[in-house]
């Protein structure tokens, strides 16, 4: 298919017709959405399948549907593998000479061009000669090692970061449109009822670990679940870390993601890694950055200081999406540390860094060292509650149905 065939078949909104998306929105769509004031740089980061391609289709049905935007002001564009720099520019070329018409101010939706080696350049070149109060950029994708090394200093002072984590438990009820969040939201209810309220909604809160993570999933029956979420990881694994990490090795990065899967939450150290796996030491660092680019992994530094990462202490979550696949531990263990997870990933939605603290004995589980807040996630019916070993850190204990429920966080 040449360039203008496939710029046409892109872009609906030129034929009069909107992209077919969902109703039903993610919670961070009006984040998103606000960003359309801001002249820099939107770019929107998150692992597959998370929704990033069907929330910039949403903003571009909103502009048009109601902001009342011309279609022929706005582009979309999904890059695939394979693509040069060069071909960022000819797209955008055949829309200003093709497609738009005057000085008008323009929308530019760049989906997935981290697959494009050296995108941040042509990005950099492309916003650097519009006028920025007249053009907003949307770029999205998956992290990768060029938007680790190199955006920073490409794009310095031009974007907006922003990243896209799997549903929220509050969003999948909403999504899901389950009858649950009016027993959230009620205020009148006696302690036995709170209790059976809170049964309910940790089965559900389990379940939604389980099984609902993506916003595709929530219409499957169970048994696609489970065969859609391992097949994002096989492609993910082989051929996402393959196109865009040129991982000559898939095999080998599959295994240490597996011993990752089961021992997720675990102090990890590269060397130890690199004897249980035989993999050089090299390629563990290597392979321990592209599993947590890919938004597969998590890792967390014992720290409590905003500065200092102590590079021979880092626990190494897995996403919550696979947190409980090929599991160790046994079942309420296991749902423990997909808890922990979770709570890792409503964290990092924050944008703060996030640490954790153990000395000899003592320990806890997640630091925002720059809010002085420490959280403690205790997962199950009956704990003993936690003593302040941080006075300087303010102590929020996330229970399984106390005053800060884990499945409402």
């Amino acid at each position: 298919m040449d360039l203008q065939s496939r710029i046409m078949e892109l872009n609906p909104q030129w034929r009069g017709n909107l992209f077919p998306t969902p109703n039903l929105k993610r919670d961070f769509f009006d984040t998103l959405y606000g960003s359309l004031k801001s002249p820099l740089i939107t770019f929107l980061s998150g692992s597959r399948r998370v929704g990033k391609s069907i929330l910039l289709k949403q903003i571009i049905n909103n502009l048009v549907s109601k902001d009342k935007v011309q279609p022929s002001r706005i582009l979309f564009f999904e890059f695939s593998p394979r693509q040069d720099k060069e071909f960022i520019w000819e797209v955008y070329r055949y829309f200003k000479q093709n497609i738009l018409q005057n000085e008008q101010s323009t929308y530019l939706f760049f989906d997935e061009v981290q697959v494009i080696s050296g995108f941040e350049i042509a990005i950099k070149e492309i916003y650097d000669n519009l006028d920025q109060t007249k053009v907003k950029m949307f770029v999205t994708g998956s992290p990768s090692i060029s938007y680790k090394r190199k955006m920073a200093e490409s794009l310095a002072g031009r974007f907006l970061p922003y990243r896209l984590f799997p549903l929220n438990f509050k969003e999948y009820l909403r999504l899901s449109q389950s009858p649950l969040p009016s027993k959230i939201d009620d205020p009148v209810r006696d302690n036995l009822t709170r209790i059976g309220d809170f049964e309910q909604l940790n089965m559900e809160f389990k379940r939604f670990l389980s099984r609902c993570r993506l916003p595709q999933m929530l219409a499957m029956p169970d048994n696609e679940r489970i065969l859609y979420l391992e097949s994002g990881i096989d492609q993910t694994i082989t051929k996402d870390a393959f196109d865009y990490f040129n991982i000559q090795n898939p095999s080998a990065l599959s295994a240490l993601f597996s011993y990752i899967c089961q021992n997720s939450g675990q102090i990890m150290i590269k060397e130890n890694l690199s004897k249980v796996s035989g993999i050089s030491l090299v390629t563990v660092a290597n392979y321990l950055d592209v599993l947590e680019l890919m938004g597969q992994t998590y890792t967390v530094y014992n720290s409590t200081n905003p500065i200092i990462k102590l590079n021979s202490a880092r626990k190494i979550y897995v996403s919550s999406m696979f947190s409980l696949k090929s599991s160790k531990y046994d079942p309420q263990t296991a749902f423990g540390f997909a808890a922990e997870s979770y709570v890792l990933e409503r964290l990092l939605e924050q944008n703060q860094l996030v640490t954790f603290y153990r000395n000899r004995n003592k320990e806890v589980d997640f630091l925002l060292p720059k809010s002085n807040i420490a959280y403690e996630v205790k997962y199950r019916p009956q704990f003993e509650q936690p003593k302040i070993i941080l006075p300087n850190f303010e102590l929020k204990v996330l229970s399984y149905s106390g005053s800060l429920p884990v499945c409402l966080f």
